[in-house]
C-alpha cells in the first residue's frame, strides 16, 4: 500500500483503539459546560425542554457541532462493526452447515438455530437505527449517558488491570463484587433513558423521513437487551460469585 493509504489505516486503527473514551471527550467539547454534560449523563429521565446539556442557544457553534458529529460517528462506527461481525458469524455457520440444513434445523428448533442470530443482529441494528434515523432525540437526551457509561467501563477496567499489575493485587471481593456493581450503577441511566426515548419521544416523533414505529421498536429492543444484561449481572452472576467467594473463605 502507498504511504497515504498506510497513514489513513494507522489513523483508523488509532481511532478504533480509542473508541471507548474518545466519544466522551468529544461530548464534553460539544456540551455547553462539563457540569451540564455530567448532570445529563447521571440523570435517569429525559429533559423536559429542548436544551439540556447542549445549552439554550438556538444554534450551537460550528466547533461544538463538529465535536457532536464526531462523537456520534465514532460511537456508531464501533456498533456497526459489531453488527457486521455478528452477521459474519451467522454467515459462517450457514457456510459450514449448509443452507438447506440450517433451514431444516431452524424449523425444527428455532430457539436454538434461528433466534440467536436474528436477535443478535436485530438488537445491534437497533442501535444504528436509533443513532441515525432518531439522531436528534438520541443526541439531545441519551448520548451523554451512553458515552459516560462506556468511558467509565473502560476506565475502571484499565485501572483495575494497572493496579493489579503495577501496584498490588486487588482483593477478590473488589474484582468480582464491587466493580461489577459499580458498572451496573453507571449503566442504569442508559437503560432508563433509552426506554423513555422509545416510549415518550419516538412514539410521537414527526420529523420528515422518520419512522416512529421503527424507532420505537428499536429503542425497546435496545432496552430489552440492556435489562437482560442487568438481570444477568444482578440476579445470576453476582449471587454466584458471592456464593463461591463465601465457600472459598468459610467452606
Amino acid at each position: 500500500p502507498s504511504l497515504p493509504h498506510r497513514l489513513a489505516w494507522m489513523a483508523v486503527m488509532s481511532l478504533k483503539s480509542a473508541n471507548q473514551w474518545l466519544p466522551a471527550c468529544f461530548v464534553l467539547v460539544a456540551g455547553s459546560s462539563p457540569i451540564a454534560v455530567v448532570m445529563s449523563a447521571c440523570s435517569l429521565g429525559l429533559h423536559s425542554d429542548d436544551t439540556g446539556w447542549l445549552g439554550d442557544d438556538p444554534e450551537i457553534s460550528f466547533g461544538r457541532h463538529l465535536a457532536l458529529l464526531a462523537a456520534v460517528t465514532i460511537w456508531r462506527a464501533e456498533k456497526l462493526e459489531t453488527l457486521l461481525q455478528r452477521l459474519q458469524r451467522s454467515s459462517n455457520i450457514v457456510k459450514v452447515t449448509g443452507f438447506g440444513a440450517c433451514c431444516k434445523n431452524s424449523a425444527a428448533d428455532p430457539a436454538a438455530w434461528l433466534w440467536p442470530g436474528f436477535w443478535g443482529s436485530s438488537r445491534r441494528f437497533a442501535l444504528i437505527v436509533v443513532s441515525t434515523i432518531g439522531y436528534g432525540p438520541f443526541t439531545r437526551h441519551v448520548l451523554p449517558s451512553i458515552v459516560c457509561d462506556e468511558f467509565l467501563w473502560w476506565f475502571m477496567a484499565k485501572g483495575q488491570d494497572l493496579v493489579n499489575r503495577k501496584v498490588f493485587q486487588l482483593p477478590t471481593t473488589v474484582d468480582i463484587i464491587v466493580l461489577p456493581i459499580l458498572d451496573t450503577l453507571h449503566f442504569i441511566p442508559v437503560v432508563t433513558k433509552v426506554f423513555l426515548l422509545g416510549v415518550l419521544e419516538y412514539s410521537a416523533y414527526a420529523a420528515p423521513g422518520c419512522w416512529p414505529l421503527l424507532l420505537t421498536i428499536s429503542a425497546l429492543a435496545w432496552t430489552g437487551h440492556n435489562v437482560h444484561l442487568i438481570y444477568n449481572t444482578v440476579f445470576v452472576d453476582l449471587p454466584e460469585q458471592a456464593q463461591q467467594l463465601w465457600a472459598a473463605r468459610h467452606g
